[in-house]
């Protein structure tokens, strides 16, 4: 939780100071937040993935 609090802070004081409309645009924000959080983890599961195997030729 502590995680999330920190990251959603952080995209709303970075971009949104001048902006009047900040709660849509840090919605829509967050939603790109989680699709990168997404991407992150497939992309460790590979590299987990790829050192199984690795293991396995040593």
């Amino acid at each position: 939780d502590e995680l999330n609090e920190t990251y959603d802070t952080d995209t709303i004081t970075n971009n949104d100071d001048d902006n009047p409309s900040s709660e849509t645009l840090s919605a829509s924000k967050i939603v790109n937040r989680i699709k990168q959080i997404q991407h992150s983890i497939e992309q460790a599961e590979e590299m987990l993935v790829s050192m199984d195997k690795f293991k396995d030729l040593i």
